[in-house]
């Protein structure tokens, strides 16, 4: 974690650390890094040595936690997402089934080209504040990478999921539109998967095999918009159409079959 704060020239605060002095006695550190006004690019270290219990497990806790975060959206990070869904997928305790969401920024590198990557950032910044204000507080966000983020759902329906986040999506493209004053049209696209818990679940899974389903969902989604208009034109769809610039999901009976 310092490795990577230092290798982008980028000061951390209040990192704690226990290591073992070369009496054997273990010892623990709060270490602070800020830049040098002197030397362009070189930073200035000052570490201090902790002797209060309490405080060191405080001081701890709260180092722990910058290896959870993302640093740019301060959303949960990928490594954390793994650890959790893999506990919560396996968690033979767990009696109802929950449902996980996987959504990306349309044209995200589109909106880099147009504009610039701070831009692009300030989006993922905002999306995610966005949903946090909206969802549920045990409605957890994680950025897996680049715009690709999870989030798992505390509630098994499903339908109604589908239906919040239809809304949520098209209030927050014309929210980040005036936020920032773009004339690039932000979108997101979603696949949701229902997962049902260990205990009733009647065929193996793996976190792989569930993520691999919201990704195939989500680009199911994804290519829809692309051949959208061709439908239209057709007349198999009508320009109304629900589904348009919408959400993804499979829906299974209580055997977990496709209905």
């Amino acid at each position: 974690y310092l490795e990577l704060l230092q290798d982008t020239w980028v000061g951390y605060k209040n990192v704690t650390f226990t290591l073992n002095a070369k009496s054997g006695e273990e010892k623990t550190f709060l270490w602070t890094t800020q830049p040098d006004p002197l030397i362009p690019g070189w930073s200035i270290r000052f570490a201090q040595h902790l002797t209060d219990v309490e405080e060191i497990k405080r001081k701890l806790a709260e180092t722990e936690a910058l290896f959870k975060i993302d640093k740019k959206t301060k959303a949960f990070n990928e490594e954390t997402f793994l650890i959790d869904f893999e506990s919560i997928l396996f968690d033979k305790r767990k009696k109802t089934p929950f449902v996980v969401g996987m959504f990306d920024v349309d044209n995200f590198k589109a909106l880099n080209d147009k504009y610039d990557h701070i831009t692009g950032d300030q989006v993922l910044i905002e999306l995610v504040e966005f949903l946090k204000k909206r969802l549920r507080d045990t409605d957890v966000i994680y950025r897996l990478h680049g715009d690709e983020f999870v989030v798992v759902f505390d509630g098994d329906n499903i339908q109604e999921l589908w239906k919040k986040i239809h809304l949520l999506k098209e209030e927050f493209s014309q929210y980040i539109k005036k936020k920032l004053s773009l004339e690039f049209w932000v979108s997101t696209t979603w696949g949701l998967t229902k997962i049902f818990p260990y205990s009733k679940r009647l065929q193996s899974t793996s976190c792989e095999e569930e993520m691999k389903k919201m990704d195939r969902y989500m680009y199911a989604i994804k290519y829809f918009k692309l051949i959208q208009d061709e439908l239209i034109k057709r007349r198999v769809i009508s320009e109304s159409f629900e589904e348009k610039n919408s959400v993804a999901y499979a829906r299974l009976d209580e055997q977990e079959r496709f209905l």
